[in-house]
């Protein structure tokens, strides 16, 4: 595969002649080996590939076989095939360093990165990368130095947090780990919708509130009614909220039910049967979040069948799991003050996104 670098198929070529002498002692073996890739400038195959196909292949593997079938080359083996495989194979770098990089550790799923090695996708994901370092040196300082201290504080706790995943979710898509990006989506859609309501209702009401609610449900407070009841007269002091009734509510909430509700701070908001987070979506008012959020929970809930057969085989069903993460991607982005550069680079990415899909998605 074209990402598969010279040790990787030399291991990969090895362990398959063992694998057959293993299972068919000693029956005629032929090896037939296509390359994905891997080609320089002038067209012609690359130093590693050069090398599996020559000194590995035919000087080294070759009497393994009674035929071996590369590109660059087709040979019949003149003498019987040699059964006495060595145990192990043991590659030597020619600087003889060992590679300690975390690199050497990572057990990659090839398999899973053919769709990100496509040349249109990869240059698209190129873009992506340059955009998403851009916007993490944008630093809303005009947002900060404004009176509402808490506003600012929010945008750029928020900020941190939703530019951590982003960087996590592109990152983990770049390695083909896709049930992870699929969870990571599902995470990023609750960071959207939760950020979306306080940020667009700019109410600082509901800022606190949202607070309240964290704070008791938090593990420090949760069998600990004194200290909460503490906290919470303190909090509703400082910021003008009346405590006998937040006290009433939450501390009610927590008698009440067995598992606490954490959309409670919703409640001057959506009706009161409707504090979920299907609800919180609803609110917002915006086509397919909610089928785009339980699409990404299918894949981290067990009993889902669609997604436990096969659900990365094909281009189509890659490019839909891509396709909604860089979509809660830049409308996660877009919640933030941009400037006009930053905005239309999404407006580009997206509809170079919705290229590619018009491509993989025939």
């Amino acid at each position: 595969m074209r990402r598969e670098t010279f040790e990787k198929a030399a291991k990969d070529l090895f362990n398959l002649l063992k694998a057959t002498q293993t299972k068919y002692p000693d029956k005629p073996r032929a090896l037939y080996v296509d390359i994905d890739g891997h080609r320089n400038k002038a067209g012609g195959f690359d130093a590693d590939m050069i090398e599996i196909q020559t000194e590995f292949g035919i000087d080294f593997l070759g009497k393994f076989f009674t035929e071996v079938h590369f590109p660059l080359v087709d040979l019949i083996n003149p003498n019987p095939q040699c059964n006495d495989i060595p145990e192990g194979l043991h590659i030597f770098n020619a600087n003889n360093k060992k590679d300690e990089s975390l690199n050497n550790l990572y057990i990659e799923n090839y398999s899973n990165t053919e769709f990100m090695s496509e040349p249109d996708v990869y240059k698209y994901l190129e873009k992506v990368h340059d955009f998403l370092l851009e916007f993490k040196d944008v630093t809303f300082d005009h947002d900060l130095r404004s009176n509402d201290g808490t506003r600012g504080l929010l945008i750029r706790g928020w900020k941190n947090h939703i530019i951590d995943l982003i960087t996590e979710l592109y990152t983990m898509f770049l390695y083909g780990n896709l049930l992870s990006v699929a969870a990571m989506t599902r995470s990023l859609i609750e960071c959207y919708v939760y950020f979306s309501i306080l940020n667009k209702k700019g109410n600082e009401h509901l800022v606190y509130e949202w607070f309240l609610c964290s704070l008791c449900n938090s593990s420090a407070c949760r069998n600990q009614e004194d200290k909460l009841k503490e906290l919470m007269k303190l909090y509703c002091t400082n910021f003008n909220m009346d405590f006998e009734e937040m006290w009433n509510v939450y501390f009610d909430e927590r008698k009440q039910r067995i598992r606490f509700n954490r959309n409670l701070w919703l409640r001057s908001l959506l009706p009161e049967k409707n504090l979920t987070f299907g609800g919180a979506c609803n609110y917002l008012e915006e086509d397919y979040l909610h089928d785009d959020y339980e699409s990404a929970c299918s894949f981290v809930h067990g009993q889902d069948i669609v997604t436990k057969l096969s659900p990365f085989t094909f281009y189509s069903s890659v490019y839909c799991r891509f396709y909604i993460m860089m979509t809660y991607i830049f409308k996660s982005i877009r919640l933030f003050p941009l400037d006009d550069s930053l905005d239309c680079q999404i407006d580009e990415l997206e509809l170079e996104l919705h290229e590619l899909g018009e491509k993989y998605c025939r």
